[in-house]
C-alpha cells in the first residue's frame, strides 16, 4: 500500500470513528412533535398542528402578473 492509499484509509477511519447514531431519539420530546406517544387506541395526531379541513385558511389568494409575488 503506498502512502496516498494509506493516508486515505486513515482519513476515512478517522471520519467513521466520529459518526454516532442518536440512540435516544424516540424517547425524546421531539420524536412525536411534542405530542403524547402513540398507544393502542387510535387517536387524531396533533389536532392543533394539522389542519384537515378541505378549505384554505384564507379567503383570497393571487399571484402578481409578474409571477414573483403571492398575495393573500
Amino acid at each position: 500500500m503506498n502512502r496516498k492509499e494509506f493516508l486515505s484509509v486513515l482519513f476515512l477511519l478517522g471520519i467513521l470513528s466520529h459518526l454516532n447514531a442518536q440512540n435516544n431519539f424516540w424517547d425524546s420530546r421531539d420524536a412525536y412533535l411534542g405530542q403524547k406517544t402513540p398507544g393502542n387506541n387510535p387517536e387524531k395526531f396533533a389536532p392543533a398542528l394539522i389542519n384537515d379541513t378541505p378549505f384554505f385558511p384564507w379567503t383570497e389568494a393571487l399571484f402578481r402578473p409578474t409571477g414573483k409575488h403571492f398575495i393573500m
